[in-house]
């Protein structure tokens, strides 16, 4: 019922008449703009209840917007007697669906200082051919007079208006349920059928070349090859040629020789701690390494392309399906870990973009029952946390380093860190590229690391293998040439056997043989993959770290042939892979200045945000010291300081024959 005490001189003008007056234009409205909102409600619970509520929220609304209407006019003169000239104006004011959606906004968010807007309600006031005010200024009194009495009155319960601010009909329905007790219907069956649709397919978006074919429908399963892991990799950064020579040298023996390990840039004390503390570690099966029972909580720590997001969804698809031993008839080893577990995979990335975006989602368990309604995974937050802590689990928290503010990040960790706790019976894994983690915290925590080891040569033979059977199911005679042409590729080339070691790296391989012979067109190939790194394999995943997020990914690619073209200009000359960090700053900011047009301050803001992409995003560039930079592929420098010979050649015309 209308309140006679606020809505005094509104009385006065209507007497009884003012409710059902109200109350018959709020019916014709709800008939209009939500009648079908009401209508399909009917079946699940507190219709008429809901009804009821919304159509007392608004007679309130109009209640008080007539009344502050009224008031002003007195306060600008106007007598009892001349109030009454506004009659029929009022009626047709408060009948029209403009003036009654507006107040519908202002009902559902009554703290929001826009609403309702003066504006609109004067141009509907004249719209409409109403009696003429004294003043424009009165719906100015108006809008703020119903703001302030907003405040204080509320019109709708908190449950009521997130119902009709709902989006769509299911989210709806569960906000219905919840509100009168009903619980939310889990589906552990529709989760898992939700989970092998979004995750079984191999995403080739962003390494498919724009001439290679498309290879077909390929599901996770079929081409994963699992990889081994290294426990503790240590924070120096090492070029992979270095790498591997430091590898086959560990194997055939631990006496270290300075001389064969004489490298300009890195210390020689840190490449023996390395071998000491890393390299000559046996490696061991990431699987049997999950499973095991001491390794609970572990972070997984691997290069862009390595294979972390595809390991997290091979196991969640393995936990719901346990792949069979095709020799034994039985489950895989690993699985009997897992055994009955709840599989819940959340990125990283996704969940922090979620929680900026939408202040109800501020935990994990929020983040389950959002993604619950919006992809439908027919779960919710208290189920999870009965789940959680009745019965085994598997939590996938994958790429930590994706949160690029660091002290969001930070604070992520610590909130996987609290997770752990108050969930002991659930089995954790963390994905994190080497730049991005820092272990301290989950280290306090009992989570133990590893390092993601790259693909040997068997590995490599296998995935290969795999691969074109399944592109090429109907001709096997192509199949075998295409994996002739990898595997004798990388047999006879350094450079390329060293990139197929990185699984998405072997996965653009896989897609340019197809079409082209390797290593006769590797150039292609190293393109490709310099491209994917420093620009495609974030884009096409809405990454974008703020400082250069408009430079194109030929923008990076002048930029890197220019710092590879400086790094074998420098005192290393052509065996030098190494450039200062203050020579590197330079090379770019000039680069802001000449090709953008920037200030110096801009380019040097620009400059150091690039480096940091290159280090700790793409991975392009690794610290071979302090503040001395170094390709991480050897490969890359050498194919980008060609690059830049044939730019100045064919594009600048700066390079003629004999140059």
């Amino acid at each position: 019922m209308i309140d006679p005490v606020t809505t005094a001189t509104l009385w006065f003008l209507w007497g009884k008449l003012a409710e059902p007056l109200i109350a018959d234009a709020c019916k014709d409205h709800l008939k209009g703009k939500l009648g079908k909102f009401f209508s399909w409600l009917e079946g699940h619970g507190k219709k008429d209840e809901l009804q009821t509520a919304y159509e007392e929220a608004m007679k309130d609304a109009y209640a008080l917007v007539l009344e502050k209407l009224l008031s002003g006019l007195k306060l600008m003169g106007v007598s009892d007697e001349g109030l009454r000239r506004y009659d029929k104006s009022l009626r047709t004011f408060i009948r029209d669906d403009d003036v009654a959606g507006e107040l519908l906004e202002a009902v559902k968010f009554p703290t929001d200082e826009a609403l309702p807007r003066a504006t609109l309600l004067r141009e509907r006031w004249t719209a409409l051919g109403c009696e003429p005010l004294p003043s424009d200024a009165l719906w100015d009194i108006v809008a703020g007079g119903f703001r302030s009495l907003a405040k204080e009155k509320s019109f709708l319960t908190p449950q009521l208006r997130e119902v009709l601010n709902a989006r769509n009909q299911a989210e709806t329905v569960e906000l219905l349920k919840r509100l009168v007790g009903v619980p939310v219907h889990v589906r552990e069956d529709k989760y898992a059928a939700r989970m092998r649709t979004k995750y079984s397919p191999v995403d080739l978006a962003n390494m498919m070349p724009a001439y290679a074919e498309d290879p077909g429908r390929l599901v996770i399963r079929d081409v994963f090859v699992p990889q081994t892991v290294r426990e503790d990799p240590p924070p120096v950064e090492i070029p992979k040629d270095l790498m591997e020579k430091l590898g086959k040298k560990s194997g055939r023996s631990q006496k270290l020789d300075a001389a064969e390990d004489d490298d300009p840039e890195i210390p020689h004390a840190d490449i023996k701690k390395l071998r000491e503390s890393y390299v000559s570690k046996s490696p061991r099966p990431v699987l049997d390494v999950i499973a095991a029972t001491g390794n609970r909580h572990c972070v997984l720590i691997g290069e862009p392309g390595s294979g972390k997001s595809t390991l997290l969804r091979y196991l969640l698809l393995g936990v719901l399906d346990p792949p069979i031993d095709a020799r034994f008839g039985k489950p895989l080893d690993w699985t009997v870990a897992f055994k009955g577990a709840f599989p819940l995979l959340i990125e990283l990335r996704d969940f922090y973009a979620t929680r900026r975006q939408n202040h109800k989602v501020d935990t994990f368990l929020d983040y389950a029952l959002y993604m619950g309604r919006a992809e439908g995974w027919f779960i919710d937050d208290k189920w999870l946390d009965q789940r959680l802590r009745g019965g085994p689990s598997l939590v996938m928290f994958d790429g930590l380093d994706e949160i690029f503010d660091r002290g969001e990040r930070d604070r992520v960790m610590e909130e996987i860190a609290g997770f752990a706790q108050t969930y002991p019976n659930a089995r954790i894994i963390v994905t994190s590229r080497p730049v991005g983690y820092r272990q301290l915290t989950l280290r306090k925590s009992g989570f133990n690391r590893f390092g993601i080891q790259d693909l040997d040569d068997d590995q490599i033979k296998t995935f290969t293998e795999g691969w074109f059977a399944l592109t090429f199911p109907q001709d096997p005679g192509a199949a075998k040439q295409r994996i002739k042409r990898i595997l004798d590729s990388v047999e006879r080339s350094t450079s390329i056997r060293l990139l197929a070691r990185n699984p998405m790296l072997l996965t653009i391989m896989a897609l340019l043989a197809r079409e082209q012979e390797l290593p006769r067109e590797r150039a292609a190939f190293y393109q490709k993959a310099v491209e994917v790194l420093c620009h495609h394999w974030d884009a096409n995943r809405n990454l974008t770290l703020p400082g250069v997020d408009y430079l194109r990914v030929d923008d990076k690619l002048e930029l890197l042939r220019r710092i590879a073209m400086r790094m074998q200009s420098g005192p290393g000359g052509l065996a030098g892979n190494f450039i200062h960090e203050d020579h590197l700053e330079h090379e770019i900011k000039k680069w802001f200045i000449d090709e953008l047009d920037q200030t110096p301050s801009e380019a040097l803001k620009a400059a150091r945000a690039m480096i940091e992409q290159l280090h700790e995003r793409n991975y392009i560039l690794c610290l071979r010291g302090p503040r001395l930079y170094g390709f991480l592929h050897r490969t890359f420098l050498e194919f980008l300081t060609a690059a830049e010979y044939v730019w100045r050649f064919n594009q600048e015309k700066s390079l003629d024959s004999d140059g």
